[in-house]
């Protein structure tokens, strides 16, 4: 099971798409300020160039339905920017200690970024999702998701490509210190 959540997770990545800033115009002098010798031109702004690490939703901070239904899909967009750029640090910051296939899963990514390699191709998307409370204060949460073809290059021996798919995954998320964390993940 860990191999295949493993291979999940290492499919997830996000398309990597370079955003060119436009050139800025000069910009004209206007008729009723003097002229100066020196040409004016306005600071060019500056897009992102590849992915941007989510921030969590304001609704994913209370703790109720909505707030666990809004957590993950905040997880899920924090695996797929793990998987963009391995940078783990906010995906390692929200799950627990018992989560074995969240922390391989997240390992995994790691390990490919470390061996000089990257993940291409489309993120996770949550095609459809039930939510169901569950004693002590947890909800379980059945999500739908879809991937598209990933690819990991460059990384010697764990290149592989994955084929597009949808699958079914289990998460457990509960309140713990004022805020969501996965308590246990799974997949059909």
């Amino acid at each position: 099971m860990t191999r295949w959540v493993t291979a999940a997770l290492l499919s997830g990545a996000l398309a990597l798409t370079a955003c060119e800033a436009e050139p800025a115009e000069p910009a004209e002098p206007s008729s009723s300020a003097p002229a100066s010798s020196e040409p004016t031109s306005a600071a060019p702004t500056t897009e992102p160039t590849g992915p941007v690490e989510p921030t969590l939703p304001p609704e994913a901070e209370a703790n109720t339905k909505a707030g666990a239904e809004a957590f993950v899909q905040y997880w899920w967009e924090l695996v797929n920017y793990a998987t963009a750029t391995g940078d783990t640090a906010a995906l390692r910051g929200v799950f627990g200690p018992a989560c074995a296939s969240c922390d391989a899963a997240t390992s995994a990514i790691e390990n490919v970024y470390a061996n000089g390699g990257r993940i291409t191709g489309r993120g996770y998307r949550i095609e459809s999702s039930k939510i169901v409370s569950e004693p002590g204060g947890a909800w379980a949460i059945t999500a739908d998701l879809s991937v598209g073809r990933q690819a990991v290059r460059g990384a010697g021996e764990l290149n592989q490509v994955y084929p597009a798919g949808t699958k079914s995954h289990v998460m457990f998320v509960e309140f713990v210190r004022e805020r969501w964390q996965v308590a246990t993940w799974t997949h059909d």
